[in-house]
């Protein structure tokens, strides 16, 4: 039971007399339990076994509290193959890994925190000091840290329904029955197959569901029916559930796994579909891993949010039908905020019908029965669901009351990529020139896409749309003096070269549909770049694997850096370089629609004509990359890069 404990507020004490009795404040206290042999794992990957490395692993044990807290605690480390390292999180705990959007966000040291340290110790023991006869208090400042957020996401695993070496597809029409049938077996099984008397208890509560409450619904596992998806002539059948076991579940997550490997799927009438076999490709996960728009595949049931059933010669006119629309779009804010997902959706559409063309309507679904007959979720309560965000939500997602029973699987929808990216495998030469190379790529693509913006819809005139070039039909500048075009950026550092689409930099600018198919058509199979003295450069495509929460050009933060120098677009007047830098950053983030910035000039590198620097930005709140400014930035200039240490929530 949480309780509440009074402690002296420190912070209270600035400006009292020290001798009165101190302040005091609450301190809400909860206890967590788990099981002995349940430990906790902090998992870093890859890890290089260095020296380094080796000292770290020393240290940790002396570990004897986890951060604050009032327990003792004791910690092993040790550097481990990767399937040595993924065998031990399979045996159960907690498990927590830097990095991500949400989860815990922690304070831990940076450079300078030991510093910090030692001036806030040698400042406490003056914090009290005399100051015209009079005794003052001053509090000394808060030691460095920085903000690391560590998420802890459920177990999963992703088992296959076989039939012998092929596999079996279950109509999705069918998912309810084919989940909760699972689920049943699994629990019945696994009490049988064990002599722990808690588990009588457990398997019911936390695998099937029944006699749980609200506080269970955060340590149930859930099976979710994958229909196959990601291309557009795929049957949408389930070939695949995926199994995902909370880090809080009571039951042992190896039980768990064996309760489900080779288990029979069947269908309420006891048709066999197939046997569960674990899968070791993964790769149908990444089709609902990521997206900022997302459909349902499987219907979500929203509660009391249903329609009223028509009868064979009944009609239902355009005032009900809005608004049983409307009653179901209130639901879904409240599934959303069910299931845990705190992001407001920009636009919400429902309908009984599947938003795919070879989706399964709400009419279709079979709905899974209990023992005594009765249904488990009113049929008129499915609802087909397409849901918008502002920024990408990390899947898999399943609202509504049946989320735990196949049902609300949500899928995201396929959008054209707004940015690319490739490596360079091999023939980059040493001393190449960032901004040249970023001017050769650039000119290979705009040869591309003429190719194929001339295949698709033909050219006026022959000549590239401005979108790609920068350029009117005549040749000169964009006329407005916005920056409604491509920007490409060559970053050594890390051996990619980038394609922003201009509303990626800038919040102004207008997105075409068109023109990034035309891209995307234009960079398939793009492989192989000449360079000029930058080499001939292999290419291998990477827009698949960026992300939007860790990658440093993309990632929020509330510190860039210039990765490229930042060319001012006028000359300096009355003023000196670094106030006319400072004051041209601060357009250059006006005009793109950006907040203001605290801005500092780390290094400037020309001062003839317009100059040339390498700038600092400090942001109040965490903003998103990508951060393009000044005259260069659509050739590889005026690029900038999260700071390592910026305290914003990322892994750094």
């Amino acid at each position: 039971t949480e309780f509440t404990n009074y402690v002296p507020n420190n912070d209270a004490d600035a400006g009292k007399d020290p001798a009165e009795p101190p302040n005091k404040t609450p301190k809400s206290i909860r206890f967590r339990l788990f099981e002995n042999d349940a430990p906790i794992h902090y998992h870093w990957a890859p890890v290089e076994d260095c020296p380094e490395a080796r000292e770290l692993l020393t240290l940790s044990e002396r570990l004897h509290h986890l951060g604050r807290g009032i327990d003792p605690a004791w910690c092993e480390a040790a550097i481990l193959p990767e399937e040595e390292a993924i065998d031990l999180l399979r045996t159960g705990g907690i498990q927590h890994r830097p990095g991500g959007l949400g989860g815990n966000a922690l304070a831990v040291p940076g450079e300078g925190t030991l510093h910090s340290l030692v001036r806030r110790f040698n400042l406490g023991r003056r914090k009290f000091s005399t100051i015209d006869g009079r005794r003052a208090f001053s509090q000394p400042p808060i030691p460095f840290s920085r903000v690391v957020e560590y998420e802890a996401p459920p177990y999963r695993a992703i088992f296959e329904i076989r039939e012998g070496d092929r596999f079996v597809r279950v109509p999705t029409r069918m998912a309810g029955i084919l989940t909760t049938g699972l689920l049943k077996d699994a629990a019945d099984r696994l009490v049988r197959a064990t002599d722990r008397s808690d588990y009588e208890d457990w398997c019911p509560r936390f695998i099937i569901g029944c006699g749980a409450d609200g506080k269970d619904k955060y340590r149930r596992i859930r099976l979710l029916p994958l229909p196959s998806i990601g291309h557009e002539h795929v049957d949408r059948t389930v070939r695949r559930v995926l199994l995902e076991i909370p880090q809080d579940c009571p039951i042992r997550r190896d039980d768990i796994l064996w309760a489900f490997s080779g288990l029979t799927a069947h269908d309420a009438d006891g048709i066999v579909f197939g046997t569960l076999v674990e899968a070791s490709d993964n790769r149908m996960l990444r089709n609902y891993e990521r997206g900022a728009i997302w459909q349902t595949e499987t219907p979500a049931v929203l509660g009391k949010a249903g329609r009223r059933r028509l009868g064979p010669e009944d009609t239902k006119p355009g005032s009900e039908r809005d608004k049983e629309e409307g009653r179901a779009m209130a639901a879904v804010l409240r599934a959303l905020r069910h299931a845990e997902i705190r992001e407001r959706p920009t636009f919400i559409d429902v309908r009984r019908e599947p938003f795919s063309a070879r989706g399964t309507g709400c009419d279709a679904f079979v709905i899974p029965q209990r023992d005594d007959g009765t249904f488990r979720f009113d049929k008129h309560a499915l609802w087909h669901i397409r849901l918008g965000f502002e920024q990408s939500l990390t899947g898999p997602l399943a609202i509504g009351d049946g989320r735990f029973a196949g049902l609300g699987v949500m899928a995201p929808v396929r959008k054209t990529p707004d940015i690319h990216a490739f490596r360079i495998s091999q023939g980059l030469l040493p001393g190449a020139d960032p901004e040249a190379l970023a001017n050769a790529f650039r000119r290979a693509v705009m040869a591309r896409s003429h190719d194929i913006a001339k295949e698709k819809s033909g050219l006026v005139d022959g000549k590239l749309p401005g979108w790609f070039t920068g350029h009117e039909p005549d040749g000169k500048s964009l006329k407005g003096g916005g920056h409604n075009h491509l920007a490409f950026l060559a970053d050594l550092t890390t051996s990619r070269l980038f394609i922003f689409a201009p509303h990626r930099f800038d919040r102004k600018a207008q997105k075409h549909d068109g023109f990034l198919e035309i891209l995307e058509k234009a960079m398939e199979n793009f492989s192989e770049l000449r360079a000029g003295s930058a080499g001939l450069l292999s290419l291998d495509s990477v827009t698949s694997m960026l992300d939007p929460g860790t990658d440093p050009i993309l990632r929020p933060s509330r510190t860039w850096e210039s990765l490229s120098p930042f060319a001012a677009t006028r000359y300096p007047r009355r003023e000196s370089v670094e106030a006319a830098l400072t004051s041209d950053v601060l357009r250059e983030l006006d005009r793109r629609g950006m907040p203001k910035a605290r801005i500092e000039v780390l290094d400037i590198l020309s001062k003839k004509g317009p100059p040339l620097a390498r700038i600092r930005l400090n942001f109040a709140s965490s903003q998103a990359g990508p951060i393009l400014l000044g005259r260069t930035l659509h050739k590889g200039g005026g690029a900038f890069i999260a700071a390592k240490s910026s305290g914003n929530g990322g892994a750094g």
